[in-house]
């Protein structure tokens, strides 16, 4: 199992970021989808890093902050040179430089249309405060859920999970 604030065709929120450490101009940097991530986020999708390493549970609060990045981000951005190791300035309240990890396939993050755009993974545990509501993803049967704090599972929604056919998300059946 594995967490995460989005899945494929899920709606993100977007970052503005700089790879250019010399750029302070927020405001003319380009920005991606930015989704927040646990250890085995990936793999629970049935996904592997194509360089670079995947998220660790080392990755938290107190660590050096990580990013991933998709390839779609790769090949828009880095143009030929490689990221892996490089920093990347996020925008925020509290902005913050995160060196790049690792470069994942793309997952059609953000939308139903199955556009490829471009996204940052930061680990979940190394942002403050925590999302109020995170998406589950199990790999045994590929299904998907939306947890909330304090909230347990509505029998609709056990039953929904068991019957959806291994593909479908059940965010998208309720």
């Amino acid at each position: 199992a594995a967490l995460g604030s989005s899945l494929p065709f899920a709606s993100t929120e977007s970052v503005r970021f700089a790879l250019d450490p010399l750029d302070s101009d927020a405001s003319r940097w380009p920005d991606a989808h930015r989704v927040l991530i646990s250890p085995g986020y990936f793999a629970a999708l049935g996904v592997r890093p194509l360089g670079g390493r995947d998220a660790e549970e080392s990755d938290r609060e107190g660590r050096a902050p990580v990013a991933l990045v998709n390839q779609s981000f790769a090949l828009t951005f880095a143009r030929r040179e490689d990221l892996i190791g490089r920093p990347i300035r996020l925008a925020g309240d509290v902005p913050v430089t995160a060196t790049i990890v690792g470069i994942v396939p793309d997952l059609s993050v953000g939308n139903f249309r199955g556009e490829r755009p471009e996204a940052i993974y930061l680990p979940l545990l190394q942002q403050q405060p925590l999302p109020s509501a995170i998406s589950i993803a199990r790999s045994t049967a590929f299904r998907s859920s939306r947890m909330f704090p304090g909230q347990p599972y509505s029998p609709s929604s056990r039953r929904a999970a068991g019957d959806a056919p291994p593909t479908a998300f059940l965010n998208s059946l309720l």
